[in-house]
């Protein structure tokens, strides 16, 4: 299958604002909604702070929360056969992580989507027998009584 691009953009960090706020004073939970969404494929019984929300948090401690990261984004270049390569992934991690997270975030929730059905790209084809019929047009009005 050929490699698809990314279609949530990286520079897009700031929308929605709430997921910017949200990563920027809490990376742990925006990383753990991102492991749900490509494991499970889809948010219902999401729970904020899930074991990849503790071990993002433990890892941030030690300062590695990137390895992790550029790991998941490679994981999900593989699953959803995006463009990229691990040197990119490890850029992405290391120097701009916030902006990163967003993208996974948005690109997990879009492509879970659209492998649920729930996102149609493009316009379906004109199946065989598909003719279009004129919408019907009344004339005016007939008179009422006592009009002329």
């Amino acid at each position: 299958m050929a490699e698809r691009e990314f279609h949530e953009k990286g520079t897009a960090c700031c929308s929605p604002f709430s997921t910017c706020l949200l990563t920027s004073f809490c990376p742990c939970i925006t990383f753990g909604r991102v492991r749900h969404r490509m494991q499970e494929g889809h948010r219902e019984k999401y729970d904020t702070c899930n074991g990849s929300c503790w071990g993002y948090c433990g890892l941030m401690v030690c300062g590695f929360q990137w390895v992790w990261q550029a790991m998941n984004r490679s994981e999900m270049r593989a699953k959803y056969h995006l463009e990229g390569n691990l040197c990119t992934d490890l850029l992405c991690a290391c120097c701009c992580h916030c902006c990163d997270l967003i993208q996974q975030d948005k690109e997990a929730c879009y492509r879970e989507q659209e492998r649920a059905g729930l996102i149609v790209d493009g316009q379906p084809g004109k199946a065989e027998g598909m003719n279009y019929q004129p919408s019907y047009q009344p004339g005016p009005p007939p008179p009422q009584p006592g009009q002329y």
